[in-house]
């Protein structure tokens, strides 16, 4: 709360505050892949998450942006990204999508690794090319 009032603060009246969250996950190998890695925070020295848990939904997010005064009732809108390629490609592009690998220990992080390669390869198709699909919600808020 305390860093969204002052973005607001000194937000000028008519701008707007946009930004994304994850948005609840339909797809079976999404759901699995972020299963996999919130396993692994716990093993990250003096993790403490990632702020604020009400930042990780829509009605979390309207809770703490709705006690702010002088900002519009925010609005979301769901947006998709789609990995495609290789079991490679993808891996290396979900790897460095969640951060908290950065913070393993070497011997954690290959283990995290291993299991994503276990993962994508299960779900592999046809000749070895993966489609993973990670949704997401725009949110924006103006300021009036």
């Amino acid at each position: 709360e305390p860093a969204l009032r002052v973005v607001f603060r000194v937000l000028k009246r008519g701008g707007r505050f946009v930004f994304n969250i994850l948005a609840p996950l339909q797809d079976e190998l999404s759901q699995r892949y972020f299963e996999i890695c919130h396993g692994y925070e716990s093993l990250v020295p003096d993790f403490k998450g990632w702020g604020d848990p009400r930042a990780s939904s829509a009605d979390g997010l309207v809770s703490v942006l709705s006690a702010i005064n002088g900002i519009s009732w925010p609005s979301f809108e769901p947006y998709r990204v789609y990995l495609e390629g290789s079991r490679e490609t993808v891996f290396a592009a979900l790897k460095s999508f969640y951060q908290v690998n950065y913070l393993l220990s070497p011997d954690h992080r290959a283990s995290l690794e291993l299991e994503l390669i276990q993962l994508l390869s299960a779900h592999a198709k046809g000749a070895g090319k993966l489609k993973v699909e990670l949704a997401f919600l725009k949110g924006v808020v103006e300021k009036v």
